[in-house]
Formats: C-alpha cells, sequence, structure tokens
C-alpha cells in the first residue's frame, strides 16, 4: 500500500521548559480522496502523559484503546501511575507484535515523568527515539523545518504551543493529505489540558 494511502497526516511533538505539547490537524484521507475533517488525533492518556498519532485510522484507534486498557490495568492493579517511558515501552511492544502485519501508524508519547519531560516517536513496529521535537505524517516534513528554525530549549508554554500549531498550519498549506483544525494537548508538572485552533 502507498505511503500516501495511509499516513495522511501532519502530527508534532515539543518539549519545552515545564512540559510537552503535542498537535495535531483532523483531517483523514484515502488516497486524494477526503473522507472526514473531523477526525482527532492527540489524546490525553491521563494528566501526565499524551499522544499523537498518524495513520489508518482504524489501526490508531485499536491501538490507542489497547495502550490505554492495559495502562487502567496496569494502574488498577499496583495503584501506582505508569511512567511515560514505561508506556512508551508497552506501546513498543504492542506494534511489534504486530510485526507481521504491522500496523500502518506512527505515534508520539509524552508526559513528565519524575517531574521532567519525556518525549518520544514510535514507528509502526515499535522503534521508540526520544527527542526535543519531533514531527510525523505526510505533512512531518515539511512541520519539522518550521520547528528546526523555531525551536529554543528554554522555551515556554505559550511559545511552545504557538510553534506547534504554526508547524502544523504550515504542514497542512503545504501537505495536500492534511487539513480542518488543530487540536493540541499539553502536559506539565501542575496541569493537563485540551485545546483547538481553528484553521
Amino acid at each position: 500500500m502507498s505511503e500516501s494511502l495511509y499516513q495522511g497526516a501532519t502530527v508534532v511533538g515539543i518539549k519545552f521548559q515545564e512540559g510537552i505539547v503535542i498537535a495535531g490537524e483532523r483531517r483523514m484521507t484515502y488516497g486524494s480522496y477526503i473522507q472526514s475533517s473531523n477526525v482527532k488525533k492527540v489524546f490525553l492518556i491521563n494528566e501526565r502523559m499524551g499522544l499523537g498519532a498518524a495513520g489508518m485510522v482504524g489501526d490508531l484507534q485499536n491501538i490507542i484503546r489497547l495502550l490505554k486498557e492495559q495502562i487502567r490495568y496496569y494502574e488498577g492493579e499496583t495503584k501506582n501511575r505508569m511512567k511515560v517511558r514505561s508506556a512508551a515501552k508497552l506501546l513498543s511492544n504492542i506494534l511489534y507484535s504486530l510485526k507481521i502485519f504491522p500496523a500502518m501508524a506512527e505515534f508520539i508519547i509524552g508526559g513528565i515523568e519524575d517531574g521532567v519531560p519525556v518525549l518520544a516517536v514510535l514507528d509502526p513496529v515499535g522503534s521508540v527515539l526520544e527527542d526535543d521535537f519531533i514531527a510525523v505524517g505526510s505533512g512531518g516534513s515539511i512541520a519539522i523545518g518550521v520547528i528546526e528554525e523555531l525551536y529554543k530549549t528554554n522555551m515556554s508554554e505559550t511559545e511552545a504551543v504557538e510553534l506547534a500549531v504554526k508547524a502544523v498550519r504550515q504542514g497542512i498549506r503545504r501537505d495536500a493529505l492534511s487539513g480542518g483544525d488543530i487540536d493540541y494537548i499539553v502536559v506539565t508538572k501542575e496541569k493537563s489540558y485540551e485545546g483547538k485552533s481553528k484553521l
């Protein structure tokens, strides 16, 4: 299957001084056909962790549901919050278990672990790579250029959100498979929330 058939999206993650932001647009495509402009691609898993995804929506929905269920089970059994790196490893194991018929999906996971922001990207077979900023999907190569140009390690929350939205917006402008409004999630030591930016 052609890459354009399953990765139509622009999703970015940025680590800033106090936390992380993950942002993505809402278009769902199949080849050159726009199926929907109302598909959410970024989610809060809990108050300390969030996730963004690009790929086939069925794969995204099933894997995210499975991940959330396993995190809830772990937290219910242990009475402890799962750490971000542990959730990334769990997601990696889920993806690797599908390696014969890999999920057509890429994921960005991030949050606060032991008071420190963590941001990682996972490919369709479960490789986990941590970085300060990440972009995935068909518009990711456009968005990453915007972030590389403007990123600073000591960014404020407001600056990071503005940069994430700007990068996704640029992906939408230049990538025909990306579009719709922009959703974002923010996780810091003190709070987590979802936001939206109209195109």
